[in-house]
């Protein structure tokens, strides 16, 4: 028998706790039991467009910021993550940019 998300409606796998489209928490879960994960347990439940995504908003602050706009309301861990790898390489950049501009 298969189980849909009551979120997004998207077919999800037997005993997922979250919906791979949208997040949801399934079986009755809340948004909370995915903050009870470590880090590297959330992190490799991601698809791998995600942690690209992520990665890919961690090298080029700019899309950071604009994946955290986009999924504030959807997927906030997600997007919490996106804009700290954003606001870091931002720090990092700005203080590359400070010390090799006195050079």
């Amino acid at each position: 028998m298969s189980k849909y998300c009551s979120n997004c409606g998207k077919e999800v796998n037997e005993g997922a706790a979250f919906c791979d489209g949208c997040g949801n928490a399934l079986n009755g879960g809340t948004e909370s039991n995915s903050n009870n994960l470590s880090y590297n347990d959330w992190f490799r439940s991601l698809s791998f467009k995600e942690r690209y995504i992520m990665t890919l908003g961690g090298m080029i602050p700019i899309l950071g910021l604009i994946f955290f706009c986009v999924n504030i309301n959807k997927k906030p861990r997600y997007a919490k993550w996106c804009g700290i790898n954003a606001l870091i390489m931002f720090g990092i950049y700005f203080i590359l940019f400070m010390i090799l501009s006195t050079l």
